[in-house]
């Protein structure tokens, strides 16, 4: 039963960002929301241009990503570890 949940979950997810998102963005971002065309073209420049990381995605509290950057440029405890 458990385990249909999450096919069920991730099958929403799927539909939603094929069919709900689209539609929002193409609705309500472009024509409700941006009040020049100008606006609607920037819109488009930024949407082709989201990149999102796999650590963003798949890093969870306990994940050596989730907190690097503010352990290596911590001012207070400065680290000498970070290579171009």
């Amino acid at each position: 039963m458990i385990d249909n949940i999450g096919i069920v979950v991730e099958a929403l997810n799927a539909e939603g960002y094929k069919n709900v998102y689209p539609a929002f963005y193409e609705v309500a971002m472009k024509s409700r929301y941006a009040d020049q065309s100008d606006d609607a073209k920037m819109l488009d420049i930024i949407h082709d241009n989201v990149i999102i990381s796999f650590t963003y995605l798949f890093g969870n509290g306990a994940s050596a990503y989730n907190s690097l950057l503010g352990d290596l440029f911590n001012r207070s405890t400065p680290s000498t570890d970070v290579a171009s």
